[in-house]
């Protein structure tokens, strides 16, 4: 195999010292090489000028975040001190391929070169948003689900965070004073010594608050109790790029679980699952107010669908969502069997299927590279 030609992100060097020594005993040189120094490495084939195609493998959305973005928190993407201007100029004098999880990145990069008043240039991109999703469904979710459409809830809702990002705090802000968390579930996982103090009756950015005791992780990964004792799950998804509309786990989850969802994403995310076939549940919900271009007008949406469902009683809720059972079982049914799209490279496959792509999810009991070495 020719590894010279495939670059990997996110950086590696920026993981903890035991994942990089990691790395460092169980690959070989020629693996290593698509591990650490990959801005160097598109640098030097730059420098070069190759006109051998440059496959560039990452498990984020969109690109790097351009200089003038440096520290605004609507970018998560750093390619070390590479910004997207450097690559842009790369990309006009090499050929380059771009494989992504991000659902329309032709569109993501298209966009970027638009706001920063730089050129379109001839990018190759390929979307794997399929495998990204089932490699999640694996790591994340274990491959397991839930089969039971639950009723008789004692909750409206349940909405599970992480990192206290900025869309989560806007999100959790905005149902606390519009008094919605008391119909709810929620965990959060503050900072206690958060730089955002921010508080408003309900709810704190710097607490910590969280669900009740999990599911054995081998019947139900990430499904707290109070997960089956709340009708709607709701979520705010990783919004690493503003123009990228990148999926998880946490999109995925209440498909596979029968529950219906309303989700925070980028702009276009229910249509573009209405694109692979989704059913929406439009019994239950008003997307219209949700599919809106800014993050401001998305949370409104839901706010307001939810204010929507809390008129109802809890006979005539039930009702709705017992009128969409079939569209529920179609969208499990749909979730639980996508089809991997074909890697454009045998390099690419072969670190996929050693574990050492993607870098940034190797765990090193729960993931582990595999021992067995393919003849490179």
């Amino acid at each position: 195999m020719d590894f010279s030609h495939t670059v990997s992100f996110p950086i590696t060097e920026s993981m903890d010292d035991d994942r990089q020594q990691y790395f460092k005993e169980n690959c070989s040189a020629e693996e290593l090489s698509c591990v650490f120094r990959q801005v160097d490495k598109l640098r030097t084939l730059h420098r070069n000028r190759t006109q051998q195609m440059v496959y560039i493998f990452t498990d984020h959305p969109g690109l790097p975040r351009p200089e003038k973005a440096k520290g605004n928190t609507n970018y998560s993407i750093d390619w070390g001190d590479m910004y997207f201007e450097e690559f842009n100029t790369i990309a006009g004098h090499i050929p380059v391929t771009i494989i992504t999880p991000d659902t329309n990145p032709k569109h993501t990069y298209t966009a970027q070169c638009h706001k920063n008043n730089l050129p379109v240039k001839d990018v190759t991109f390929v979307s794997v948003a399929n495998w990204w999703l089932n490699f999640l469904k694996k790591l994340v979710l274990h491959k397991k689900d839930v089969d039971q459409i639950n009723y008789g809830c004692d909750k409206l809702f349940v909405i599970m965070n992480g990192k206290p990002t900025g869309p989560r705090i806007a999100m959790m802000l905005k149902l606390a004073g519009k008094g919605l968390l008391e119909h709810s579930h929620w965990s959060w996982h503050g900072e206690k010594d958060s730089k955002l103090p921010i508080r408003t009756p309900g709810f704190a950015v710097d607490q910590t608050r969280t669900l009740g005791v999990m599911l054995d992780k081998d019947e139900s990964y990430l499904l707290p109790a109070e997960y089956h004792n709340s009708y709607i799950d709701v979520q705010v998804e990783s919004l690493m790029h503003p123009d990228a509309v990148y999926m998880t786990e946490k999109t995925m989850r209440p498909y596979l679980c029968l529950k219906p969802s309303l989700c925070l994403n980028s702009y276009g995310h229910y249509n573009y699952l209405e694109s692979i076939g989704v059913k929406l549940y439009d019994e239950l919900f008003n997307y219209d107010i949700i599919e809106q271009p800014t993050i401001d007008r998305r949370i409104a949406g839901i706010v307001q669908n939810l204010q929507a469902l809390l008129e109802l009683s809890n006979y005539d809720l039930e009702n709705k969502i017992r009128s969409i059972e079939l569209k529920m079982r179609y969208n499990k049914d749909l979730f639980s069997n996508l089809v991997n799209e074909t890697m454009p490279t045998k390099e690419i496959q072969h670190l996929l299927d050693r574990n050492i792509f993607p870098t940034d999810c190797v765990f090193i009991e729960q993931r582990p590279i595999t021992s067995h070495l393919t003849r490179l």
